[in-house]
């Protein structure tokens, strides 16, 4: 990513912040938000992170975006046979005064089309978009592997 556009996706992201903050209010937590670090030439990563709902209504995450990545999309692994398989999914519901885990293995963010390559340290904006409008922005540091999925198969269905 050339300087120019790295600082006007960083200005994007603080502008977020603050409207964020107001669209969102503090219903909505990401705690502990991290992103693998990919082996040299991968262009998908893996997000991870648990949602907090301090509200008394259900809160739907409809889409999920980056200015560091192409394109990110909600992911939820299922095993079958003894294969993992990675389901798109249309929403991540976290539920009223509950939470929602992201974490290898379950549901995760997969992250496509990376503008350069990150590593340990990196930190990636993810913008998470709410059902009724609101925006929760995330700033999730890139990590060596962590443990996880060890050596599971995937596929995409």
């Amino acid at each position: 990513m050339n300087p120019a556009r790295l600082l006007t996706a960083a200005l994007a992201v603080t502008l977020l912040l603050v409207r964020t903050a107001a669209a969102a209010g503090p219903a909505l937590k990401a705690v502990d938000p991290w992103v693998r670090e990919a082996p040299p030439g991968m262009t998908v990563l893996a997000a991870f992170m648990v949602l907090h709902n301090d509200s008394d209504q259900a809160l739907q995450v409809v889409r999920v975006s980056s200015p560091e990545f192409g394109h990110v999309e909600m992911h939820r692994t299922v095993v079958s046979e003894g294969m993992a398989r990675m389901l798109k999914q249309e929403q991540l519901e976290v539920p009223p005064r509950g939470r929602l885990t992201l974490a290898p293995g379950g549901y995760h963010l997969m992250l496509f089309d990376p503008g350069k390559p990150l590593r340990a340290g990196d930190t990636v904006h993810l913008i998470l978009h709410l059902r009724h409008g609101g925006e929760l922005a995330v700033a999730a540091p890139v990590r060596k592997g962590a443990k996880g999925m060890g050596g599971m198969m995937h596929q995409h269905p």
